[in-house]
């Protein structure tokens, strides 16, 4: 399966959404966000600060 890039960015801005949330929650402390692929068993890393799409 193939996913467009812009969906892809729009599943990379959701976690960085997540991110910034958990960040809320646990200041202080490094987060990470990441997609996970399972039709070709792959993982990237979200980069980004967590910033919510509404700032």
């Amino acid at each position: 399966m193939i996913i467009k890039e812009d969906k892809q960015e729009n599943y990379r801005q959701q976690i960085r959404e997540y991110m910034h949330i958990l960040q809320d929650i646990y200041p202080g402390i490094k987060i990470k966000g990441f997609l996970i692929y399972l039709d070709d068993v792959s993982v990237e890393e979200v980069e980004g600060e967590g910033k919510l799409v509404s700032e």
